[in-house]
């Protein structure tokens, strides 16, 4: 019988789990938890996470926790390191060929998916594949530069890249 608990993704409040959080999450075994800067005492360090490894310790079958994070770099990135963050979207590869373009964001989004496994995160909410449609906007409006580009061609061309490589 499929609970509901075991679709849900969850939050924990500190750097660490609370007791409560792991009785929850041994008892309920929810599909698994999202971090945010609230969770990191080191954004900035590329050392496994202990919280993450704690978390998995508590799985009662050998099919793994979601440990997720939102690392898509620039304005939303909760890993402040040069290897998690290649910085907003938009800019990736904009002023590029589109073969040049590929590359580079093949190349750096390969860089943040190995970085988080290294963390112990594997899944990212990440790309935005929602288009910008005024430059002038990149900065001012909640998309703005987290999109790849102002055109559907360009976002679900570069977005695609970016899904493939982390995968």
């Amino acid at each position: 019988m499929l609970k509901a608990s075991s679709l849900t993704l969850g939050a924990i409040e500190g750097t660490s789990l609370s007791e409560a959080e792991k009785d929850f999450i041994s008892s309920r075994q929810p599909a698994g938890v999202t971090l945010f800067s609230r969770n990191l005492e080191s954004p900035k360090s590329l050392e496994p996470l202990t919280l993450a490894k704690n978390i998995q310790k508590l799985r009662k079958d050998s099919f793994p926790f979601v440990v997720a994070v939102d690392q898509e770099g620039g304005r939303v990135a909760r890993f402040k390191h040069s290897n998690l963050d290649p910085g907003p979207a938009f800019y990736l590869g904009k002023d590029l060929t589109s073969d040049e373009a590929r590359l580079l964001i093949e190349d750096k989004t390969k860089l943040v998916g190995r970085s988080l496994l290294k963390l112990g995160v594997n899944v990212n909410f990440a790309p935005v594949v929602d288009i910008t449609f005024e430059e002038s906007e990149l900065k001012s409006c909640y998309i703005g530069d987290r999109a790849f580009a102002s055109t559907p061609e360009l976002v679900t061309q570069r977005a695609s890249v970016y899904l493939e490589a982390l995968e």
